[in-house]
């Protein structure tokens, strides 16, 4: 029994750093007015935003590091699991540093050991990007 609740009880193995872009309520206010293809040429941050949930790494550009907070670390085992707790919301494994997030989706960058990763289309791709502040 005792063997047991050892192989049950999980270390902290990893812990990771996500960043997503967020806008405010007047922001998506003015995204509303313009229209999409008007707002992603005048709002710097929708234009990062939407280039990124759409095509990934394939459309990342350096320059949209500025648009990028830090929301949260996530306590996992790797890259895939600190996904699935995010989308699975397991609050005993996520501190939260922002206010408020959203489930990691493709765009967000996941910082792991220093290197950081955008969620991609289909799994992970490494950005060359600082994530410092």
């Amino acid at each position: 029994m005792r063997d047991n609740i050892r192989i049950n009880q999980r270390e902290k193995v990893n812990m990771i750093t996500v960043y997503q872009i967020q806008m405010t309520d007047s922001t998506y206010d003015t995204i509303n007015a313009l229209g999409r293809e008007k707002a992603m040429e005048t709002i710097p941050a929708y234009e990062a935003y939407m280039e990124t949930m759409f095509f990934g790494a394939q459309n990342w550009k350096e320059s949209y590091r500025a648009h990028y907070s830090k929301v949260c670390e996530i306590d996992c085992n790797d890259l895939e699991d600190a996904f699935r707790i995010s989308n699975t919301y397991q609050e005993d494994k996520i501190t939260m540093i922002a206010d408020r997030m959203r489930s990691l989706s493709v765009g967000d960058i996941c910082v792991e050991n220093g290197a950081a990763y955008l969620v991609d289309r289909c799994g992970f791709e490494r950005v060359d990007v600082s994530m410092a502040a």
